[in-house]
């Protein structure tokens, strides 16, 4: 469905906005759920697969931006964001409060 680092075909909501960023594994139920609801809301998402076998999770890099070591981690304008729940709220409340109900 989604390919490392690729961009949805999406509408931009922001002009010269950065896009979203969602660290995902495709293995990850969870992640797959925010990637369908930013599709749903017709977001500009870029993904970076988080290469889960050989412990990318534990990189430096990525422990700086998630201490949990989970995904998905969502990156929007400064934002950082861990739990999946937490991700889809903020993606609705943000971009899409008319598809709040939308939301488990």
């Amino acid at each position: 469905m989604f390919e490392t680092g690729s961009v949805c075909n999406t509408k931009p909501l922001r002009r010269d906005a950065m896009p979203i960023i969602i660290h995902k594994t495709d293995v990850s139920p969870p992640a797959r759920a925010t990637l369908i609801l930013a599709e749903l809301l017709g977001l500009k998402i870029e993904t970076r697969e988080v290469n889960l076998p050989s412990r990318q999770q534990f990189s430096p890099e990525y422990l700086e931006k998630n201490p949990l070591h989970t995904v998905p981690l969502l990156e929007d304008d400064g934002l950082v964001l861990q739990d999946s729940h937490a991700i889809m709220i903020y993606l609705v409340s943000k971009y899409g409060i008319e598809h709040e109900k939308s939301v488990p």
